[in-house]
């Protein structure tokens, strides 16, 4: 069973190291990467990630 992931991050670079970290498992598959909240929820409704990682300060 593949793990859905979505991203949302408002760091390019921090987005990008999750991006490639996580889509080097073989049991994970990033569905999406967002760089603010709104186009977060906008694809977290769109897609039902299993999993979402959240930047813990973000505008």
């Amino acid at each position: 069973m593949t793990i859905r992931v979505v991203i949302v991050e408002d760091s390019p670079t921090m987005r990008a190291i999750l991006m490639n970290r996580l889509g080097k498992e073989p049991d994970i598959e990033v569905v999406a990467a967002a760089a603010n909240a709104a186009e977060g929820r906008e694809v977290i409704r769109e897609l039902d990630p299993d999993v979402v990682t959240l930047d813990i300060e973000m505008p």
